[in-house]
């Protein structure tokens, strides 16, 4: 899906996932279960004008179904996909909160080299071993970003896609990182550089939120 839209997704009719249907995701973390696309159908699909939150897109279904859930409606155990400007990210419906669900459209025995799981992988040209430590869905594209595990905070990202394949690297994400990346780096950082901002804002407000109570 392009541009800004939605999907619901839910468990397929199948016997051997059927245990799962309407469980919180307590249950499947405390089962070693992981939600995937590949045990799901997409049940709903809608584009919006207007740019929503997955919160929002939840009290709107839950308040006025489409007809899709309108026999079945949206409950626990449902996959809410939210895109914006062309980065998709997922969310599994839980009963009071919505759970990000990074690694939801990796299907296992796709052929991808690439999860949230990888450690110790070589990049070519580059010193030492990397791992995951975040995933956007770009363009119906995962992409990864990768972390030296030598180095840590102190060596520059790589972004990879599935593949392994380097798309950007030598990023800091500083505030005040002022080097002009070429075009097709910019296209695949951005993403996580608005998303590292969101997670500082949230956090800066749950903060501000705190002080604001303590006095």
């Amino acid at each position: 899906m392009d541009g800004i839209g939605y999907e619901v997704y839910r468990l397929a009719p199948r016997a051997d996932i059927e245990h799962l249907r309407f469980r919180p995701y307590h249950y499947l973390q405390t089962n070693g279960i992981r939600a995937t696309v590949d045990n799901y159908i997409l049940i709903c699909r809608n584009d919006t004008e207007k740019v929503l939150s997955a919160k929002e897109i939840r009290s709107q279904l839950e308040a006025e179904p489409p007809p899709p859930l309108a026999t079945q409606p949206l409950g626990l155990s449902d996959v809410i996909a939210l895109t914006k400007a062309g980065i998709t990210s997922a969310f599994y419906v839980d009963p009071t909160k919505l759970i990000p669900l990074p690694d939801f459209f990796h299907q296992p025995g796709s052929g991808a080299m690439i999860t949230m799981d990888t450690e110790n992988w070589p990049i070519d040209g580059r010193k030492g071993n990397w791992m995951t430590i975040d995933t956007l869905r770009v363009d119906g594209r995962d992409l990864y970003l990768m972390q030296s595990q030598d180095y840590g905070r102190e060596a520059p990202y790589v972004i990879v896609d599935e593949q392994g394949k380097e798309l950007a690297a030598d990023l800091f994400f500083a505030s005040n990182n002022s080097k002009k990346l070429h075009p097709k780096m910019e296209k695949v950082a951005s993403p996580f550089w608005r998303k590292l901002q969101a997670a500082r804002q949230g956090c800066q407000s749950a903060a501000q939120t705190a002080l604001q109570t303590y006095h």
